[in-house]
């Protein structure tokens, strides 16, 4: 459920939707924008970017310092930190080896050295389920209108989700179906997502993946991040080289814990 909640980010605000023509191109370029609650209405909005390819997938994190990569062929996450020329690096297997042994690691240490360990990996105790509800309300996203959804984990709302018919925004459905997998992903490999990479232009993807349609706006209420809106400024039809998608040559693993062996470009 964290990693659904912080996981997308910032969903449109361009002055009208693009449509985009199928198979012009084989990728797509989303443009996001997020805006914090409470920031005041003269703060620029935060800008990021999602590069689609077929099923791999590139977000720029951290005004360009971080970037997140999914290559669903292999079934890997990683984020490359730019600055530190470090890797790190996330497959299902590896997650599950890597959480018997630190469960078993965290049992042996004391309580403080175990909160901090948690904090900087973001490992948490499974949280409770998220559901999906469809409030019945109808609202409108830059002309484009669109049904409202909300996410809700036990009692507390997580998010609200405006979801418009497939196509809006220029999102073309394959670009979608690579999101969808990547949120399912993220879910099962969260408790090892660190938590330092939560809230930046990827927030509050819950629920997504169970949608048909484009999220044209996201508001989330995570419980260990500010609450933020997210919407979709464009999207266009892109075709990005494999090495997008891959670690520049020379970047180490790291990034906090070492997971899995060294990606090589």
């Amino acid at each position: 459920m964290r990693a659904r909640i912080l996981l997308f980010g910032a969903l449109l605000a361009a002055p009208g939707p693009l449509l985009v023509a199928p198979g012009a191109l084989a990728g797509t370029e989303i443009t996001l924008e997020t805006r914090q609650a409470g920031a005041p209405p003269e703060a620029k909005p935060r800008i990021s970017w999602l590069a689609i390819e077929g099923r791999s997938l590139q977000a720029e994190l951290r005004g360009g310092r971080l970037s997140l990569v999914y290559r669903g062929g292999d079934g890997v996450l990683e984020v490359y930190d730019h600055r530190d020329k470090t890797v790190f690096r996330l497959d299902r297997s590896t997650a599950d080896s890597v959480t018997r042994g630190m469960d078993a690691a965290r049992g042996a240490l004391p309580e403080p050295q175990r909160r901090a360990l948690d904090s900087v990996l973001g490992t948490q105790p499974k949280s409770a389920p998220a559901t999906l509800r469809e409030t019945g309300r109808d609202d409108r996203v830059d002309g484009v209108a669109c049904r409202l959804f909300e996410l809700h984990q036990g009692t507390a709302r997580r998010a609200e989700i405006c979801e418009a018919p497939p196509g809006a925004a220029g999102v073309p459905a394959e670009a979608l179906a690579t999101v969808r997998e990547l949120v399912a992903f993220g879910g099962d490999v969260a408790h090892l997502i660190p938590g330092s990479l939560g809230g930046d232009g990827l927030a509050a993807l819950g629920g997504v993946e169970r949608l048909e349609g484009v999220p044209l706006r996201v508001r989330a209420w995570p419980a260990d991040a500010p609450a933020s809106e997210t919407r979709i400024v464009r999207a266009v039809p892109r075709s990005y080289p494999p090495e997008r998608f891959r670690a520049p040559p020379g970047y180490r693993s790291g990034l906090g814990i070492q997971v899995g062996r060294e990606a090589t470009p």
